[in-house]
């Protein structure tokens, strides 16, 4: 079936629409500020128990153990012993990784990272 003009240009009103909807919505001054306030509290939690919390955030996360390992080593290179740097530790061994994909992956859940590491400090 082949969609008429009217209909394929009131589909593409109806996205037009919603993404700047979307837009409005995530660049709210009080919403990005609040996303702010929420990522530095998180990351400014301190660690008391390092290597337990990376060990939570590896099995909750389903790291390999070589991803563990590897957390761990530039956690404790990287030096610093809060959330935070559950976050850059995560973001470092995907920079080593050859694999873009695993990369991606191993990027995309650094904050999801960091926020597990803040409520099982």
């Amino acid at each position: 079936m082949e969609w008429s003009t009217e209909t394929n240009t009131k589909a593409l009103e109806l996205i037009t629409s919603r993404a700047t909807d979307a837009v409005r919505a995530f660049l709210d001054a009080d919403y990005v500020a609040e996303m702010l306030r929420e990522l530095e509290t998180a990351a400014g939690t301190e660690l008391r128990e390092p290597d337990t919390t990376l060990k939570v955030v590896g099995k909750q996360l389903r790291f390999t153990e070589e991803q563990q390992d590897n957390i761990l080593a530039h956690f404790i290179r990287g030096g610093d012993i809060s959330a935070g740097g559950v976050m850059h530790a995560v973001t470092s061994v995907a920079q080593t990784l050859a694999d873009a994909d695993a990369a991606f992956e191993l990027e995309s859940v650094a904050i999801q990272a960091m926020r597990l590491a803040a409520t099982h400090a």
